[in-house]
């Protein structure tokens, strides 16, 4: 039963300590802090491409509604319509006329990857984004969507329309990266770092600092006395046996 305890206390790790152990290594936490945000301030000012974003919104009409009224089976049959019109929008031929009609320089998968289409707050309107390095190609891509989508949409859903809510524009200031963003997260991830390599650093460290508080944590048994450390040589973070010196002297 002995044996188990001394085992079961030997792993046991104090919360407190380790914390204390790291705001005593304040400095090493301040400097990756600070190595972290010039890394993501290097990186965002001349590694990271900009892109600028240009949208257009639309919105659903199911074209059963009536003139004088709307119900609200008539806007969840228009919300529906969302998802369906944004997968002819990304997987039609749509693409393949956006292309055509901007004549840029890439195929329907890369033009994909630039367009993100959402609903706005889970109504009858949907947003397209374009994100793009060039600002004006971005808008040029948009507004070749805002020209094409709505005959695609009334070529395969028959009555159905989609009206412009919002005309796209050339972006003046790039969406991202988000500078302030970055500094932020790599000041983060430095402290981080620096916490897990100080935590890390002292837990593996199995040299003795404290021998009564091993003795204590290791044996049931009371300790009764304690000789206090008298070397000169020793600063008190090890525990190590008093060495007498100049002996004969």
């Amino acid at each position: 039963m002995d044996h188990k305890q001394r085992k079961k206390t030997e792993y046991e790790l104090d919360l407190i300590e380790i914390i204390n152990v790291i705001l005593k290594h304040w400095w090493v936490l301040l400097v990756t802090a600070v190595a972290g945000i010039g890394l993501m301030f290097f990186y965002t000012r001349y590694v990271a491409v900009p892109e600028y974003e240009s949208s257009v919104s639309f919105y659903v009409n199911n074209g059963q509604r009536s003139e004088d009224k709307i119900s609200t089976s008539d806007i969840s049959a228009s919300q529906s319509l969302v998802d369906t019109y944004i997968v002819i929008l990304k997987y039609g031929t749509t693409l393949d006329a956006v292309i055509e009609d901007t004549e840029i320089p890439c195929d329907t998968t890369e033009l994909s990857k630039k367009i993100r289409c959402s609903s706005i707050n889970d109504t009858e309107v949907f947003q397209v984004t374009v994100s793009d390095p060039s600002p004006e190609q971005a808008a040029r891509i948009a507004r070749s969507i805002e020209k094409i989508l709505p005959d695609k949409v009334s070529e395969v859903i028959e009555g159905s329309t989609v009206r412009i809510v919002r005309n796209p524009t050339v972006p003046s200031a790039p969406s991202s990266p988000n500078l302030m963003k970055n500094l932020i997260l790599g000041g983060m991830a430095g402290l981080l770092l620096s916490c897990v390599y100080v935590a890390l650093r002292f837990i593996l460290d199995d040299r003795i600092r404290d021998a009564s508080r091993m003795l204590k944590e290791s044996y049931p048994y009371p300790v009764l006395a304690e000789i206090p450390e008298l070397s000169a040589e020793s600063k008190g973070y090890y525990y190590s046996s008093y060495t007498r010196k100049n002996a004969n002297g």
